[in-house]
Order: structure tokens, then C-alpha cells, then sequence
């Protein structure tokens, strides 16, 4: 086959790549006597390196997971009202400032840490952009 144009030649190695994938999937399903894909199993341990490794931990520290908790509106408004300067100015609050709103929001933020804040901003700030 000859291909003169870049887009056929775009579209003959397209073809090739389609038909390469195809086949491998192929391979893959019949040499696997594992489950079928499209069925994720989520594995509690991970092997790495001769060790294994709890998948619930944290790579870097080491510490357990926290879960993930959605904002109230309770608490998006009380860090609009709080950071109201940082937001304004668009600058994400160091560590103090975001401790220091932690410290002013009494029990409506007490779950949440300074990174939790700092983060919440940096994504309001990031959306304001948009």
C-alpha cells in the first residue's frame, strides 16, 4: 500500500495501531485465566521490590488514608467570610493565617486542618480563574 499524504499516512498508522491493540487484547483475554476485564478488584496489599505493601497507607509517610469529607455550605461560607482578603487579593493563606481561621470558626471547622483550608482556597481561587 502506498500512502503519499500525511493524512494517510496518519490515518494507515491509525489503522495499525487499532488492529496491533486488537490482537494483543485477543492474547491477553485467552492466555489469562484471570477475571474478565472490566471487573476492578481493589487488592488490600500491593507486592513491591520483594516487600509488600498495606494499599490503604500513605506512599510517603506511611500514615493511614484519611477518607474524603464534602464541604457544608456552612463551611465554604465561614472561609469566604474569614479569608475574605486572601480570597480578594487571590493569594492562597500560609499555614498561620489558615490556622488563625480555624482558630476564629470556633466548632463549625474543627474537623478540617490548615491544609484542608489552604486547599479549599487555592480551588476557589483556581475557579474564579476559570
Amino acid at each position: 500500500m502506498r500512502v503519499t499524504t500525511a493524512v494517510g499516512m496518519k490515518m494507515h498508522i491509525g489503522r495499525l495501531i487499532g488492529k496491533i491493540l486488537k490482537g494483543l487484547k485477543k492474547r491477553i483475554n485467552t492466555q489469562c485465566n484471570a477475571e474478565p476485564l472490566g471487573k476492578i478488584v481493589q487488592p488490600t496489599k500491593r507486592k513491591e521490590n520483594g516487600h509488600t505493601h498495606d494499599v490503604n497507607l500513605c506512599k510517603t509517610t506511611g500514615a493511614p488514608k484519611r477518607e474524603r469529607r464534602p464541604w457544608s455550605t456552612k463551611e465554604i461560607t465561614t472561609i469566604h467570610n474569614l479569608l475574605r482578603r486572601c480570597i480578594k487579593e487571590k493569594h492562597v493563606p500560609n499555614k498561620e493565617e489558615s490556622e488563625e481561621a480555624l482558630r476564629k470558626s470556633g466548632t463549625i471547622l474543627e474537623k478540617r486542618t490548615w491544609r484542608d483550608i489552604k486547599s479549599r482556597v487555592a480551588l476557589i481561587l483556581k475557579n474564579q480563574k476559570m
